[in-house]
């Protein structure tokens, strides 16, 4: 019910303004009322969407979930609506792009404080031979590339003041934005931002603003370059251990002996377009889809906020579906329907028509084309942006909804012409600026990824159990401990329980302790890195720049940069992840992590793909079979001979381009010596989970150890043409005396 009274009172304000803005000016021209016509249908064409899929087979939880999404769409329009009615003339435009470019530069000083202060939320470690360093920062929002976004959009707003005496001040804030873009860069920004910066330069030359032409020229100049830039990422790794294709047909994957695998990597090499379209092969998968279900629903959309995007299996972790095609024109498309898109293009393309009514104009003022300069090559930033922008990023959408405003805007009245009240000058808003700046600085520092932020969610997640079973925690940024200590007293814990992780074998042998790991830090820790050795799962340990001992779990967490790990046995699989059970079936007894990874593992003949497959925490690979025939995995594990298999997680193979197996029946059996085997479990007819987040769980409440395992599957009266397979399994085994002490 509170999600429809918002839709009800959005509807009222968005009605009411658009109504505001017909009587303000009946004769603002066809592009003015192209504009205000695209504002109401793209809105009331989705609360259309929310009518139509309440009339069908539409739960209430999810007309619920579309109110809410269209009141985020509100919020667009009310950006564009208030600027439209606020913004007269050529003056105020001027005005508007200044209190722009100075929010942009408070942005901006966020992400110069963050950088200085190393305090990243995107972190990827420099491993000699397998990862060049890479390091990102938020600004003041949620990630870094809308961070860049929207400096670099205020960077050409400032570029805009050219009728200011003081535009050296603006030209040098310009240069400092465009800097710190280029410094946050994702390809997608740099694009865009390239694109909007020609636009300027040419802009500029027509103009023969020479100043603003020679600096559009130097940032294009700067900028290219990054077009081509490919992010390092430890998935590219080469993993330390080797697969061999043996005689018999069993594909083994294991360990290596090889001395070359440990240093690993390849020399660097120049970058190509053939790199980066491969690079961007997944975002092209997400528009492929979406492509793919548009005609279901061209006409009034999938639903705002509820889009249901189906994906194979084997790519992203496993999913099968997700929220977005990473592409806004098709997200607006797949929500609401085409029509809702167009009205949005109008929107934008009336925005562009009045900067070169602006522009052209044989009677605009050089304040005013210099004005229609920028907002062309801001409209023009967005348009770019567009096509890798996810439609939750409703900050820079709003904004981008305000500036194709203020573009309509700059073909209107000239200073003299203005008969509305004009806005203050912007020395008057002073008081206003310095509050925005005090509350980006508390909102900055509250959720540093790096010192505060890890702190506060460790102890609100874990907090608890860390108090009362006097656990140790150990970090390894200085800075945190401080802070974490004083949380923990505040849960009733002790300050002394906090403490710096220290370099070299002393860390491997903490127990029933947490740690707190940033791989910004792995340069304060060469012995420790040396004896754990380069990245050996890069799907998991991507964020450690570690190989992690077998006794360390990867817990859950919503950090971006550090990660939390627990050393030694736990008495529950954790929540969340990989560690979320189907049948919430609680492991009774200690268990270390799953060690299948770190086995060496055979598939058997049958068996297609690739033996790493079965276990490398990373749901979106698998090995396959076909499900009339037999198949057989087996698993050597000599580090746990002494410790009892306890519980075993599968998921079970999932691609929406195969028939998958509803049911699986099989034997797990262990063996001493890899050829006398013995059953410890067995099940029959079983509906394996496909779900990534929920892996079937299987308890061994009693069985010796052994050093091998394998499970065997035989068909179990799938559908003919059927496909079986595993996207992940996992081995818990019991800890012996060396993990509880």
């Amino acid at each position: 019910m509170p999600d429809f009274s918002l839709l009800l009172y959005d509807a009222l304000c968005v009605t009411g303004l658009l109504c505001i803005l017909l009587r303000r000016d009946r004769r603002g021209g066809w592009p003015y009322l192209a504009f205000v016509a695209g504002l109401g249908t793209f809105w009331w064409w989705g609360v259309l969407t929310v009518a139509a899929r309440g009339a069908g087979a539409a739960s209430g939880a999810e007309l619920s979930q579309m109110a809410t999404g269209l009141s985020g769409w509100a919020t667009w329009v009310y950006w564009a609506g208030l600027t439209l009615l606020l913004v007269r003339d050529e003056s105020q435009v001027q005005h508007t792009l200044k209190a722009l470019g100075i929010g942009g530069l408070i942005v901006g000083a966020a992400i110069a404080l963050q950088w200085v202060g190393a305090d990243f939320s995107y972190v990827i470690a420099s491993v000699p031979g397998v990862s060049e360093g890479f390091h990102r920062v938020r600004g003041t929002d949620y990630y870094h590339a809308p961070a860049a976004c929207i400096v670099g959009l205020t960077a050409i707003a400032l570029l805009g003041l050219t009728g200011e005496r003081r535009r050296f001040g603006a030209l040098l804030g310009a240069a400092a934005l465009i800097g710190l873009t280029i410094l946050n860069n994702t390809r997608a920004v740099s694009l865009a931002l390239m694109s909007a910066l020609a636009v300027l330069l040419m802009a500029s030359l027509w103009r023969r603003q020479w100043r603003t032409a020679a600096m559009s020229l130097l940032a294009v100049a700067l900028v290219a370059p990054h077009l081509l830039y490919l992010k390092p990422s430890l998935t590219g790794a080469p993993a330390q251990v080797s697969t061999t294709a043996a005689q018999d047909g069993w594909t083994d994957f294991g360990p290596s002996s090889d001395p070359t695998a440990a240093t690993g990597g390849t020399p660097p090499r120049r970058v190509g377009v053939a790199d980066v379209a491969r690079a961007n092969a997944p975002r092209s998968a997400l528009a492929e889809s979406g492509l793919a279900i548009l005609p279901d629903a061209w006409l009034i959309g999938h639903g705002v906020g509820t889009l249901d995007l189906p994906l194979e299996g084997d790519s992203f972790g496993g999913l099968t579906s997700t929220y977005s095609t990473h592409t806004l024109y098709l997200d607006m498309a797949l929500m609401a329907g085409i029509p809702a898109l167009l009205a949005a293009l109008v929107v934008f393309a009336s925005g562009a028509v009045g900067t070169l009514q602006a522009l052209l104009g044989s009677k605009s003022s050089p304040v005013r084309a210099g004005s229609a300069a920028a907002l062309l090559a801001m409209l023009t930033m967005f348009a770019v942006i567009s096509l890798f922008l996810p439609q939750e990023r409703n900050e820079v959408i709003g904004i981008a909804f305000a500036v194709a405003a203020l573009a309509l805007a700059a073909a209107g009245r000239s200073s003299t012409e203005a008969t509305g009240p004009a806005l203050q000058h912007v020395a008057a808003w002073v008081p206003g600026y310095v509050l925005i700046a005090l509350g980006a600085a508390g909102w900055t520092i509250l959720t540093s990824p790096t010192y505060i932020f890890p702190a506060l969610e460790l102890v609100v997640r874990y907090g608890a159990e860390i108090v009362r079973d006097r656990q140790h925690v150990y970090v390894n940024e200085p800075a945190m401990r401080p802070v974490l200590a004083s949380l923990l007293r505040l849960r009733g814990g002790d300050a002394a329980q906090v403490s710096v992780l220290a370099d070299g074998a002393q860390a491997l042998e903490a127990r029933q302790a947490w740690i707190v790991w940033n791989p910004g830090r792995l340069p304060a820790y060469p012995a420790l890195a040396s004896q754990l050795g380069k990245p050996r799962h890069p799907h998991r340990n991507q964020a450690l720049a570690i190989s992690m001992p077998a006794h360390w779990w990867l817990m859950p967490s919503a950090q971006p940069t550090a990660s939390f790990l627990f050393a030694g046995a736990r008495t529950k699989v954790p929540a969340g992840g990989l560690h979320r059970n189907v049948d919430d079936a609680s492991i009774q007894v200690p268990v270390l992590p799953n060690h299948a990874p770190f086995a060496t593992i055979r598939l058997g003949p049958t068996i297609g793909g690739r033996a790493e497959h079965v276990a490398d925490f990373n749901q979106g690979s698998a090995v396959s079979w076909n499900a009339a025939h037999n198949a057989e995995i087996r698993f050597h594990v000599p580090e746990m001979a002494q410790q009892p298999l306890r519980a075993y997680r599968m998921n079970a193979l999932i691609n929406r381009s195969m028939q998958a197996a509803e049911r699986y029946t099989w034997t797990m059996e262990g063996s001493a010596d890899g050829r006398d085997w013995t059953q410890i479990d067995s099940r029959s007819g079983e509906r394996v989970s496909h779900d990534v987040s929920r892996p079937s769980t299987y308890l061994i409440p009693d069985a010796p150890a052994f050093p091998f395992y394998r499970i065997r599957f035989v068909p179990a009266g799938n559908a003919p043409g059927a496909s079986a397979g595993l996207s992940e399994m996992e081995l818990y085994f019991s800890p012996d005396g060396r993990f509880t002490d």
